[in-house]
This record gives structure tokens, sequence and C-alpha cells, in this order.
């Protein structure tokens, strides 16, 4: 009996890398609606009246969920995705610690009189945890070859650079608007 190799064709090979391009897409999709989502919630004081600090990083989350979503449908997806998933999942951890840290005591600005009596709970840190894991996942599904390292390093530190210079134009606007 003469064997056949059933090796995939070409044209089989690319349908397998378009729905894997497809579900990355997805996967991408819910997480930039998931950090959307998430830092709406802390920009929209959910948890109480909370400090400033926290609000900008709702608002930075919301910023990272948009270029997410933006990312998720280009057809390729290189260093700048790889970079803004990497901030994705940096941005994950303080809050992540800070909801064990602060198990158990209100977290408010004002004194206890004025305060809506929020406590707060390890079990807030759970959606920051889903979505740091979904970062990992992504992170290990878009391929990365050695030649590309030093790229992405760039794309890391010029993206970072081009973040604190934002921040630090808001904080000086900030202060003229007041």
């Amino acid at each position: 009996m003469n064997q056949i190799s059933r090796s995939p064709s070409n044209a089989s090979l690319a349908r397998i890398e378009k729905r894997m391009q497809f579900q990355r897409s997805i996967l991408i999709s819910l997480l930039s609606i998931g950090n959307i989502l998430l830092g709406y919630s802390y920009v929209h004081e959910w948890y109480g009246v909370l400090e400033s600090e926290v609000q900008y990083w709702g608002y930075f989350s919301e910023v990272l969920g948009l270029l997410l979503l933006i990312l998720a449908w280009m057809p390729h997806k290189g260093n700048f995705t790889r970079v803004i998933l990497s901030i994705c999942l940096v941005i994950q951890i303080p809050p992540i610690i800070l909801w064990f840290i602060f198990h158990g005591g209100e977290i408010t600005d004002y004194v206890p009189a004025f305060s809506d009596q929020f406590v707060a709970h390890w079990a807030f840190s759970v959606p920051h945890i889903l979505l740091a894991a979904m970062c990992v996942y992504l992170l290990k599904l878009i391929k990365r070859n050695s030649a590309s390292r030093l790229q992405f390093l760039l794309t890391f530190l010029l993206t970072g650079l081009v973040l604190y210079l934002l921040a630090y134009l808001l904080q000086f606007v900030s202060i003229f608007l007041n």
C-alpha cells in the first residue's frame, strides 16, 4: 500500500494563519474593551472619591484600550502592538498590589465623617489580574523574531518618552486651567 504524505498545502496554511490572526484580533479587542471599562470605573469614581492619580490611571487605561482597539484590526501586529500590550501589562501591577494592601480599609480622600464608607477588598484586583493574564498570553501569541528585539526596545523607549512628555504637557496645561 502506498502511503500519501498529508502535508498541508499553502492554501490551508494561509487559512490557518488567517484564522489565528482573527482570533488574536478578537482577544485584543476583548482586552481593549476590558481596559476601557476598567479605566471608566476609576475615572467616574465607582470606588468612592479617590486620589487624582487614580483618575489619571483610569484615563491612561482608557487611552490604551482605544489604541488596542485600533491596533486589533490592523493586518500586521508588530512592535508597536507589543509595546502597547507590555505597557498594558505593567500598569495592571500597581492596582493588583494596592487592592491587596488596602483590603478591609477605606480608600477615600475625605475625612470619615464625609466619606462614603467604601471598603476596599482584594476581589477588586481580579479584573486587573485577568487583563494582565490576557496581556501575557497575547504577547506570547504575537511572534517575535530575534532581529526585531532591538527594534522592540527602541519602540518601547520611544513610546515611554512620548508618554512622559505627554504627561508633562498635560500637567503644565492643567496648571493654567485651574
